[in-house]
């Protein structure tokens, strides 16, 4: 399995589905190999592709926490609160992974799970 699929086997959601970036949001197009994809247009940066967490029963593989600290919202205690929610899931037994923006103004914070949970789970 090459780097792209293990990346596309834990950031999936919805499998007929990939959100696709321009300068103002992303636009669901239709997608039936999403690791190609990421590889061919993300990863090389052609273009910037995303997923949906959720998936088609309303049922998530990784969930994030997203801190942010925009000019029209700043949070100067984004990465404190980034770096505390890390840690409050490392000690419940969880493997977080921490993402820094390419702005370096914004984290999210990620857990992938082993299988499915519900949504409403993941978000408690």
């Amino acid at each position: 399995m090459t780097i792209h699929e293990q990346l596309a086997s834990i950031f999936r959601g919805r499998s007929d589905k990939i959100a696709v970036g321009d300068a103002k949001a992303f636009h669901p197009e239709k997608c039936a190999d999403h690791a190609a994809r990421l590889e061919a247009e993300h990863l090389s940066g052609v273009r910037c592709l995303g997923f949906y967490l959720l998936d088609e029963d309303s049922q998530v593989w990784v969930s994030c926490a997203d801190f942010d600290n925009k000019a029209e919202r700043p949070d100067e205690l984004w990465r404190e609160k980034a770096e505390r929610v890390y840690y409050l899931l490392a000690n419940l037994g969880l493997r977080p992974v921490v993402e820094i923006s390419q702005s370096g103004e914004a984290a999210h914070v990620w857990v992938a799970f082993s299988e499915a949970l519900p949504a409403w789970v993941a978000r408690s």
